[in-house]
């Protein structure tokens, strides 16, 4: 056989704190909102409801959940309604629509940057 060389296996790396800003409670005419800042990116979410849903929004058991997204300019893109898309999901996973029946929620999220820090910024501003 062949002479094997033996390398040591690098040491592991200790991630690097990065700053994080969150605030809660912003928005006054919200019923929840968060601020989330990282890295110069930027996300603000806000909350409103359960409040009394329109005839065609309403579903007779469970509260119904909105997502808005509105991006730093322009119209939102297809990739901006895929998040809106999974964020209703996490949202409708965490609140107790069952107990809100004919209601909606809306949230709106206004993205200054990265979509990907959108999920926990609204899951803030819901608790």
């Amino acid at each position: 056989g062949g002479m094997r060389s033996r390398h040591a296996a690098p040491a592991p790396r200790t991630p690097r704190r990065r700053p994080l800003l969150l605030e809660r409670g912003l928005l006054q005419r919200a019923d929840g909102s968060a601020k989330w800042v990282q890295d110069g990116s930027a996300v603000l979410a806000a909350v409103h409801g359960p409040a009394a849903a329109g005839s065609r929004k309403e579903h007779p058991e469970r509260a119904v959940v909105e997502v808005v997204f509105k991006p730093r300019s322009g119209l939102p893109s297809s990739q901006d309604h895929e998040a809106e898309d999974v964020l209703r999901q996490a949202v409708e996973g965490v609140l107790l629509a069952g107990l809100h029946p004919r209601t909606l929620v809306t949230v709106v999220v206004q993205v200054g940057a990265r979509v990907v820090l959108v999920a926990r910024v609204c899951l803030q501003a819901a608790g």
